[in-house]
């Protein structure tokens, strides 16, 4: 976009622009619309029976068919919607969860290109919007049609990235009200630790602790903590600990939906009739090779993972996009190794797809694009391929039981990584040996 001049960057800038409001409008609509006509909720139907239940009185985790499985937090803030019919309700909260995408698709665009230090002229912000958007379109469709909140738990990971090195504190509360909405946000904790980011790791802490016991004002201090002793021991049952029938209703490990690496393990564990430490220790291999990949990496770009890292990261350009390459890494992580990743949840990659749009999009000497948009276009083929009718088709089946989703996005991580250390290199960070 580079060689391209002012009025051509206008033109495209505007193309760019429209093309963004135009898919999410679409997908909006056409949600909204399915709604309306009763001919599919997804899972809103297990939230507007939990939004009921909160405005009843009434047991949120026996609520409907299925059951409640998350902390309450969430059922308490939209409990409103209750008040509606389930087509009413759904396409509000769909129109909602639309104007939600396009603002996180512009955040996750605008803090990369900020991050990276990279040159934006009119047309590289709503570029980079179309070139994730391109990537995980077939997951926010998904994630509409079903009326999901997995762009509530982005929105609040993307707002902690862009506040962690100057407002801590604030960071700190958006990751600790993720973590009441659902369980991902949580990996980011330890990586806290690691860099000695204590400010932000007590903000989440006390905003998670306090959060979670705030419902208490609706449901009363000894309810509320049935609650959420339900919620996380649906995560317990999820994971084979335990056998608590007052759980919440989690889908078990194995589930053939999941594409995550344990769930892989899991079904080989059952199908080959293996102890049970199988799954828990080929996931640590699997988590132990990848680990060593990146450090691979991180030595060939003459940077180090674990030492002389911190504060110091906000202080350089090069620092600075480090951050947010590991960020991105963490939410990667916890799609590929936790315990139950359904396809549509890899929406909360989409600052991957943010990353591989400034490495192909923007111009960069000794930055090679070919290889990144290559690993790009084999996760977009990993999503929407192979082209089944669902659980009962055979080559649907055996892609997620082997975790080809997953495959693709590490494939495209390690890629992505490297170009990236590469380009922060440029920016002016300080080598830091191999250590």
């Amino acid at each position: 976009m580079s060689g391209a001049s002012a009025g051509e960057k206008t033109h495209l800038a505007r193309a760019f622009w429209v093309t963004n409001a135009i898919v999410i409008g679409v997908f909006t609509f056409l949600a909204a619309s399915r709604m309306l006509r009763g001919a599919g909720f997804g899972d809103f139907h297990v939230f507007h029976d939990a939004f009921m239940a909160v405005l009843a009185g009434e047991d949120l985790y026996d609520s409907g068919i299925g059951g409640y499985i998350y902390p309450p937090l969430f059922a308490v803030v939209f409990a409103p919607l209750g008040l509606l019919s389930l087509p009413h309700a759904g396409a509000a909260y769909t129109v909602i969860n639309g104007c939600l995408a396009f603002v996180c698709l512009w955040l996750a665009a605008s803090e990369t290109l900020r991050r990276f230090d990279a040159k934006i002229d009119r047309a590289a912000l709503p570029g980079v919007m179309v070139f994730a958007l391109a990537m995980f379109g077939d997951k926010l469709r998904i994630e509409l049609q079903g009326g999901q909140t997995d762009l509530w738990i982005l929105l609040c990971v993307l707002l902690g990235l862009k506040w962690v090195g100057t407002r801590p504190i604030l960071a700190g509360f958006m990751l600790g009200l993720a973590g009441n909405l659902k369980y991902q946000s949580l990996i980011i904790l330890p990586y806290l630790i690691v860099r000695g980011r204590w400010r932000a790791l007590i903000s989440s802490l006390a905003s998670m602790a306090g959060l979670a016991v705030s419902s208490a004002v609706v449901f009363g201090w000894e309810r509320n903590l049935g609650y959420l002793s339900r919620a996380f021991g649906g995560i317990a049952r999820m994971v084979g600990i335990g056998a608590d029938t007052e759980a919440a209703n989690v889908q078990g490990i194995s589930w053939i939906r999941s594409v995550s690496l344990p769930s892989v393990f899991a079904r080989i564990q059952e199908w080959g009739g293996l102890p049970g430490f199988a799954m828990p220790l080929l996931t640590l291999i699997a988590a132990g090779g990848c680990l060593l990949v990146v450090v691979q990496i991180y030595r060939g770009r003459n940077q180090s993972v674990f030492v002389g890292r911190g504060l110091a990261d906000d202080s350089t350009p090069g620092g600075r996009a480090i951050v947010m390459l590991e960020w991105t890494g963490l939410l990667v992580a916890v799609m590929v190794f936790g315990p139950q990743t359904n396809a549509r949840h890899m929406l909360l990659m989409l600052p991957l797809g943010t990353i591989a749009g400034v490495l192909v999009l923007v111009p960069r000497p000794g930055i090679r694009r070919l290889p990144v948009l290559a690993a790009s276009v084999f996760l977009l083929l990993a999503f929407v391929l192979p082209a089944g009718s669902g659980d009962n088709d055979r080559a649907v089946h055996a892609w997620r039981w082997i975790g080809g989703i997953s495959i693709a996005t590490l494939t495209l991580l390690f890629v992505t990584l490297s170009a990236g250390l590469k380009w922060a290199n440029g920016l002016g960070q300080p080598n830091r040996g191999s250590g």
